[in-house]
């Protein structure tokens, strides 16, 4: 019985490695391609799994939504962009009205790689390389469109990189961040473990501590510590924040009009809450990973499923059924991107 497990377990092993892995699964608005690569032709939303010139994208490995483009790492470095490029903030340059397109991202004419971190902004995109220096393209601040976003000289040893509205923030290795464009980031910051920044003007920037602190501000240099311990995730959404603790629950605040911050809608002005995320009456439990959009927020369980709450104008609280094994979650403005390691599911959204 030992011999016939071990083989067993060797046969499924191998036969798994033969599988195709990271199939990236999108859904929401789809007028520019944004949720599946491909603009929806008979309506304004889809979902089904993102097509890259021509072939269904796979292997995967992590994923990030802007405002109505998407980027994924491939297991071999390069970056795979799709949806709204009229800012070349796709693909890396310029391409024909309606500007949408999908393709690999390229910098002065070749594609770009040995990428480690990626972070996709209002119209524009961040790239962090192995050697931790800095790529961004797409209209950057102060930039012409169709130019390539400019990173400040010298910038190197860069771990993460978070795109926000108007400005950009890279995260170092030695713990501090440096940010540049229409937002300060606080001064002094240190001992920073991930970032995070909303695609609005007046979105929250985010910083989580080593120890497990969250920092917010909006667009003042002033720094606000949160009463919250033991945060192991952060994520800024438009007029909200998450926050994963370390027991798999989530804690959220801001604007909270549709529940997108806390679970359950706020009904008297300012529509502002904040507390645990309650889905259904429950608290939210067993999560690993977080994402926030456009007043609605999405939570990766460690079971593989995703939950979704807040605004579904754009249906991107509709979790598309049978969605399983997903790796990786990413919330644009109005879609929503999952990476899954099972094939079948996948097939299952093809369009």
């Amino acid at each position: 019985m030992i011999i016939l497990g071990i083989s067993l377990a060797l046969f499924q092993r191998s036969l798994w490695a033969a599988l195709p892995r990271g199939q990236v699964v999108g859904w929401g608005h789809n007028i520019s391609g944004q949720a599946t690569g491909v603009p929806s032709r008979e309506t304004s939303f889809a979902t089904g799994r993102v097509t890259i010139a021509g072939q269904l994208l796979d292997n995967a490995v992590a994923i990030a939504a802007g405002r109505s483009h998407g980027l994924a790492i491939r297991d071999n470095g390069a970056v795979a962009g799709w949806g709204g490029n009229s800012s070349a903030e796709a693909v890396g340059f310029e391409t024909e009205y309606p500007y949408r397109t999908n393709g690999y991202v390229r910098i002065a004419g070749q594609v770009l790689s040995n990428v480690v971190s990626i972070s996709a902004g209002c119209n524009f995109s961040l790239a962090v390389k192995g050697d931790g220096t800095v790529v961004a393209w797409g209209n950057g601040p102060g930039e012409r469109i169709g130019s390539q976003a400019k990173v400040p000289v010298g910038l190197s040893n860069v771990v993460a990189v978070a795109a926000g509205f108007d400005y950009s923030m890279a995260l170092k290795k030695d713990g501090t961040v440096l940010g540049w464009g229409a937002r300060n980031v606080p001064h002094g910051l240190s001992n920073i473990v991930a970032i995070a920044a909303g695609r609005e003007a007046y979105a929250p920037g985010l910083a989580l501590k080593e120890n497990g602190e969250v920092i917010e501000w909006t667009t003042s240099e002033e720094s606000i510590p949160f009463t919250l311990r033991n945060i192991v995730a952060i994520a800024a959404g438009s007029n909200h924040g998450l926050a994963l603790k370390s027991d798999g629950t989530v804690f959220g605040w801001g604007g909270n009009r549709f529940g997108q911050a806390t679970g359950v809608p706020a009904t008297s002005y300012p529509n502002s809450a904040h507390g645990a995320v309650v889905i259904d009456g429950l608290p939210l439990t067993n999560v690993i990973a977080i994402a926030a959009g456009h007043e609605f927020s999405l939570a990766l369980k460690r079971d593989g499923k995703v939950v979704a709450w807040g605004c579904n104008d754009f249906h991107t609280t509709d979790v598309p059924p049978g969605l399983s094994d997903v790796v990786a979650i990413a919330a644009g403005d109005d879609f929503c991107l999952a990476i899954t390691t099972n094939r079948v599911v996948a097939e299952g959204f093809q369009q």
